[in-house]
């Protein structure tokens, strides 16, 4: 039976890692939380909520996103009954801080329990598949891997952050209560603390074939010697180097720099000269007290820029320094001591007694190897033969080996090591300490996140072994840099993959050198450099200056994608600032070598106080696309201002938009598609549209000015320039009108009127006309007008069309209705233009009352009525909107004049009308029992009658030839004028019948209209023959001889619009009786004529 802890040899719960750690997070399978029929659907999420959180969905992810300020997000894609829903899953709060385990990526097959998560629901979307639900955990999540392609290892597998997040909670209060009983607070730092007291070595070495080891004897408690007082700095004495105890083995290894932690010195358990002082509360007898320096003081012991090691004091070794943790004068020489058995100084034998005298036996070893060393003269460090690695990080405090036992042993193999190597070997920390340390140095310096783009400038500590070239896939280099000391350990080595499609571009560095790397990737304790982004110089400390090694026949630059994209060349020439930040890491990199040597830990980092000026944060500025780089700063961000040509959403629901802003920047892909004309190709930049910018993107039309923020220039995976946005706010949308104060988007506009201008023999190939000038023949003839857009109807389903004018009038042209205010009085002077293709789009973004200049428009002659209108079609952009103040258009000047020209004749015609006697309304409107045309539209009783002293204005068709209808007796639907029967029937004899169906726009003393139909029931029509008036003229004359008291000299107007002349309106004050009815499924009221005679004032 195993014995009970007892209270004073309580652990502490950090150090037994066995009892205690996950794996690392993920726990084994659990079959209870995720059995099939736990499982639920996405539908019963969104109505029926998460319930009591134990049900679960399963799917897959069909899109990840990486940690984005504190949010982790991707896309779950589930199905249900054969159909596919995609929704959004953040994972925030207590989850996003566990997102090393939860990382989620495309494909990845995974059951998700809802327990904590909260359901919202979204907008519905067009997007493919969408579901509008999006699920949020924030407090915890449990996720099982069903199927992970890219590790498969962690198949069946659960990660449950509750768990995590709870043991960690435990372990937190089992520290509290166990430093609170071995009177230890991590809390509270134990008083006058040394930060020379902080140890840490570094072991350089490099690979051979042989393999050096180090026995190690269990049981056996290692030797202590007390430490001179040293500066931190200053060259020590002669003296000769403390034994080397040996703990773990030691083994070669390749291609590896470790870090091994030296022990911290406590207070002595031995009793000694200050046994009898009573302990602080801050003091433990069995951990040794940890003095940390705060992490702004870290900067004061930078040393200066260069500090030469040149003498043989610094190579020596000093002894480690005393248990008391303060550097103590060394005592008097003494012969050396004999050899000590195991059972004279095991852990239960050592009384206070012999304390004293056992500290004076362990201060001076008797190594002759390590006096051998110490009298040899200093070289400068050389390129280390051996790479020590601990195999066993557990092995207990107990578990150390005499001095004379190590070096009895060490000493046979130190003849084939060299000085510096043999002089960085050092004990190694307990696993207690070794993880207060590195908790303590996180906390410190923060850690990194988990990938990043960064620009630094690193060390190399142990280069691949020389070998003719690199390798084309990847040339592994291990590196230090000073931020990273803080927590070096075997585990936390940074290794750099340099891939690079040319052998000779990657850099060949020596042991010692400095090398900056540009454009690097960091991801997983890893700088990945790629050959179209990674720039490098490397700085010798020996000579001096900044090189590029042996280049050879390589160019310093080519262009990627085969010569013909973005020119890269991987060589950089480092700056002022850069240079200074080399000779502070070489100076650092010397400090920590001569720090290692004299066994006092202190870690030096280059903090933000002493940056250079390089690494500072750059500002985003406006830029050009003609001036944008990846390699300006910061890292290719930057705000643009530009036209929008095109866009489109891919699959993955990322939007893809063309921009330019008529600059020419030769890295970018060159466009060749029906809508960009070719003089424009090479200066339309495509800019891929992610998250919040996507959504933003799909609002954005062809032809609008958007302001671009935080918009950021790469190369592609085809080595041209591309522009990517994630995020859409301050991303603005501008107007031409903003040019007055907007200079970008002013400058942006000259541009493209300069453009316009050099390429005009493209652009308006086609003669430019006044719709007036234009003869429609057999021929098709395009043309370019300046026109005023009076109206636009955007029919997503069906043909889009626009009503235009120049205000000159053609004889050809239809005559519109009046009935739309913006008709009025533009008789024979309105094109309507229908739009084909990707003009269609451009109805969304065309504004009436704006003016315009159309390109390659033609005219057509309608196949009924005799009539023509207009076409225009294509996938270039053909409609551009004009400003109303360029005074320097000469085009858009003579439209406006024409247009002063029309409303002054047509004010003019107005005055000219008389009216006669029987025409003028009473002064009381309206009269008594009957109703205005605003009541008449005001009214929500339908059906109904009402009684109207009005005018008729016009009627419609224009032509009374036109008044009456053919229509199908079968399918009663409208026969064209083109045919003379139905074609679905073929049948002229038996189903065609003829009707009459014409229109009045009535006009009251009010200045409003209505719209009221006449058809056969009307008496007006009563014992008229309805026949195709066009082929019996005597029934045409009598139609007209029974309208004509009512319709005045409407007739007479019509036909002088059609010679172009203006005739002045007469009409007659009618009582006119019209119903009113709901039309069937559809939600419009019509009005129909009921009776008309002459008013009589």
């Amino acid at each position: 039976m195993k014995r009970a802890a007892a209270s004073g040899d309580l652990e502490d719960p950090l150090t037994n890692v066995k009892r205690h750690k996950l794996e690392p997070g993920i726990l084994p399978s659990r079959a209870d939380l995720f059995e099939s029929h736990l499982r639920t659907s996405a539908h019963e999420v969104l109505e029926q909520g998460i319930g009591a959180g134990t049900t679960f969905l399963s799917g897959k992810a069909s899109m990840s996103w990486g940690v984005s300020r504190g949010l982790k997000k991707f896309q779950m894609e589930t199905v249900d009954g054969g159909d596919k829903q995609r929704f959004d899953v953040k994972l925030s709060g207590k989850c996003a801080a566990h997102s090393s385990l939860l990382d989620v990526n495309t494909g990845d097959q995974f059951d998700i329990l809802l327990k904590g998560a909260a359901v919202e629901r979204k907008q519905d979307s067009s997007k493919p598949y969408f579901f509008p639900m999006e699920l949020e955990f924030s407090e915890g999540v449990v996720i099982k891997w069903t199927k992970r392609a890219r590790k498969p290892a962690e198949n069946g597998t659960i990660v449950d952050t509750w768990a995590l997040d709870e043991e960690a909670k435990r372990r937190e209060e089992a520290a509290k209560i166990a430093g609170e009983e071995n009177g230890l607070s991590w809390f509270t730092p134990p008083d006058n603390p040394y930060p020379e007291q902080l140890l840490s070595s570094i072991i350089v070495s490099k690979n051979t074939a042989a393999h050096s080891t180090v026995d190690c004897t269990p049981n056996t408690p290692v030797a202590r010697a007390e430490s001179p007082k040293v500066a931190l700095y200053a060259p020590p004495k002669a003296t000769a180097p403390p034994p080397q105890p040996a703990r773990e083995k030691l083994a070669s290894t390749s291609n590896r720099a470790t870090v091994v932690n030296a022990p911290i010195a406590g207070p002595s358990r031995q009793g000694g000269p200050t046994a009898s002082k009573p302990r602080s509360k801050k003091q433990s007898p069995d951990v040794a007290p940890m003095h940390l320096p705060v992490n702004n003081r870290i900067n004061d012991h930078i040393p200066p820029l260069i500090n030469p090691v040149t003498s043989a004091q610094e190579t020596s070794m000093p002894p480690p320094i005393s248990d008391y943790g303060r550097p103590e004068a060394p005592a008097a020489s003494k012969p050396p001591t004999k050899k000590r058995s195991p059972a004279a100084i095991a852990p239960s034998a050592r009384p206070a007694a012999n304390g004293g005298a056992e500290a004076k036996d362990r201060s001076h070893p008797t190594s002759v190897a390590a006096a051998r060393d110490a009298s040899a003269p200093a070289q400068r460090p050389a390129k280390p033969k051996h790479s020590a690695r601990p195999i066993s990080n557990n092995a207990s405090p107990q578990m150390d080996t005499p001095a004379s036992a190590v070096q009895s042993n060490v000493a046979p193999q130190q003849a084939a090591v060299p000085a510096d190597a043999e002089a960085t070997s050092v004990p190694q920390l307990t696993n207690k300490q070794r993880r207060l340390l590195k908790r303590k140095l996180k906390a410190m310096s923060g850690t990194a996140g988990p990938e990043a783009s960064t620009s630094a400038v690193q060390l190399v500590v142990n280069p691949p072994a020389p070998v003719p070239v690199p390798s084309l896939n990847a040339v592994p280099e291990p590196l230090v840099e000073p931020a990273a000391a803080e927590q070096r350990d075997p585990a936390l080595d940074i290794r750099a993959g340099l891939q690079y499609g040319t052998e000779i571009y990657a850099p060949l560095d020596e042991y010692g050198d400095v090398i900056i790397l540009r454009g690097a990737k960091w991801s997983n304790q890893t700088l990945v450099g790629y050959g179209d982004k990674l720039r490098w110089s490397i700085f010798s400390p020996e000579q001096g200056k900044v090189h590029h090694g042996d280049k050879g026949d390589a160019p310093e630059s080519e262009g990627v994608a085969d010569g013909f994209g973005y020119e890269f060349g991987p060589y950089w020439d480092a700056q002022g600032p850069e240079l200074t930040a080399c000779l502070r890491y070489a100076d650092w990199w010397r400090a920590m070598l001569k720090i290692a040597e004299k066994h006092m830990g202190r870690v030096h980092q280059i903090g933000p106080e002493d940056a250079p000026p390089y690494v500072s944060k750059a500002r985003r500025v406006h830029r050009l696309v003609g001036d944008a780089s990846p390699d300006l700063p910061p890292r290719g961000f930057f705000d643009c201002t530009v036209e929008i040509l095109k866009g489109y959403l891919n699959d993955n629901g990322v939007y893809s938009v063309y921009v330019t802003d008529y600059t020419r920047n030769p890295a970018t892909a060159p466009v060749q598609a029906e809508w960009c004309p070719p003089e424009l190709g090479d200066c339309i930049l495509k800019v891929e549209m992610w998250d919040a910018a996507s959504a933003l993107a799909q609002t954005m039309e062809t032809g609008e000015y958007w302001f671009l923020r935080n918009c950021r220039i790469k190369a592609s995976t085809g080595g041209y320039l591309e522009g990517t946005m994630q995020l859409a706010e301050k991303v603005a949308k501008l107007d031409e009108s903003d040019a007055e104060f907007n200079t970008h988007l002013a400058a942006l506009l000259q541009r493209k009127s300069d453009w316009e201008k050099t390429n005009q023999g493209r652009d308006f190939k086609f003669e430019h006309k006044s719709i007036c000038d234009v003869r429609v023949t057999k021929e098709v003839q395009y043309f370019t007008c300046t026109v005023e857009m009076l109206s636009v109807e955007h029919n997503p389903n069906g043909v889009s069309c626009c009503y235009i004018t120049d205000y000159t009038c053609h004889p050809d042209l239809p005559i519109i209705p009046e009935t739309h205010p913006w008709a009025r009085g533009l008789e024979r002077r309105i094109v309507k233009v229908a739009l084909w293709d990707g003009q269609a789009d451009m109805a969304k973004n065309i504004e009436a009352g704006k003016f315009y200049t159309i390109r390659n428009l033609r005219l057509l002659l309608e196949t009924t009525g005799g009539r023509i209108q207009g076409r225009l079609g294509g996938a270039e952009r053909l409609i551009d909107k004009l400003r109303s103040g360029d005074s320097n258009n000469e085009r858009l000047a003579t439209l406006l004049r024409n247009k002063q020209k029309w409303e002054e004749d047509n004010i003019r015609g107005q005055n000219e009308q008389t009216s006669s006697p029987d025409d003028i309304l009473p002064e009381t409107y309206p009269p008594p029992g009957f109703s205005s045309i605003r009541e008449v539209l005001d009214t929500k009783e339908i059906p109904n009658k009402h009684l109207l002293r009005v005018h008729i204005r016009d009627f419609f068709p224009f032509s009374l030839e036109q008044f009456v209808m053919r229509r199908c007796k079968h399918c009663d639907k409208k026969i064209d004028d083109r045919y003379l029967e139905c074609l679905p029937c073929l049948d002229v004899e038996t189903t065609v019948r003829h009707v009459f169906c014409f229109f009045f726009l009535l006009e009251d003393a009010d200045g409003k209209e209505l719209l009221v139909s006449v058809s056969d029931e009307c008496p007006l029509l009563q014992g008229l023959a309805t026949i195709d008036l066009r082929e019996d003229p005597s029934i045409l004359q009598e139609l007209t001889d029974r309208l004509e008291p009512f319709i005045g000299n409407l007739v007479d107007v019509h036909k002088g619009i059609s010679r172009g002349e203006q005739v002045a309106r007469r009409t007659p004050a009618l009582n006119i009786s019209i119903g009113c009815w709901q039309n069937e499924n559809v939600d419009t009221v019509t009005y129909g004529l009921l009776d008309v005679e002459l008013a009589r004032l």
